[in-house]
């Protein structure tokens, strides 16, 4: 079977199980969403695309031709293991540092970027990305840095 195929059919299930609990939430409006409005508008989003795919694979008769490649694969495993790493040290450490740390990991351990680009841009979207949450209202983990 196509793996095309295979894959929009997954994230058909997938979205419709996330749509599923989103319907649970209380939805809003436009003006004023609630906190099922975000979840179940990307459900939605995923289910149609994943729709146009398994669609677009059985419209067009394409076959399987090779296996999928696992290459990579590693490197996967060992970003699902930082970010498990960051949901366990969010609160001791703090947003900011928690943060900064995981995308040093993945800009220079994963990605091979150069210590300046990748303290750079870790540094400058940690800082932008608190500010914004901070207008927003959203309470971050402080942690240990004093600010």
């Amino acid at each position: 079977m196509n793996t095309d195929r295979v894959s929009g059919g997954v994230l058909l299930l997938f979205a419709a199980a996330v749509g599923w609990e989103a319907w649970k939430l209380p939805f809003g409006t436009i003006n004023a969403p609630d906190s099922g409005f975000f979840p179940l508008s990307l459900a939605v989003a995923l289910a149609l695309l994943s729709a146009l795919i398994v669609l677009a694979t059985w419209l067009s008769g394409s076959r399987a031709t090779t296996p999928p490649s696992w290459q990579g694969g590693n490197r996967v495993a060992l970003l699902v293991v930082a970010l498990v790493a960051y949901v366990a040290v969010l609160n001791p450490l703090g947003y900011l540092l928690a943060t900064a740390l995981v995308m040093l990991l993945y800009l220079r351990g994963l990605e091979r970027v150069r210590w300046r680009v990748s303290l750079t841009v870790a540094v400058v979207s940690v800082v932008a990305s608190d500010l914004l949450f901070r207008r927003l209202g959203v309470p971050l983990p402080a942690g240990i840095l004093p600010f």
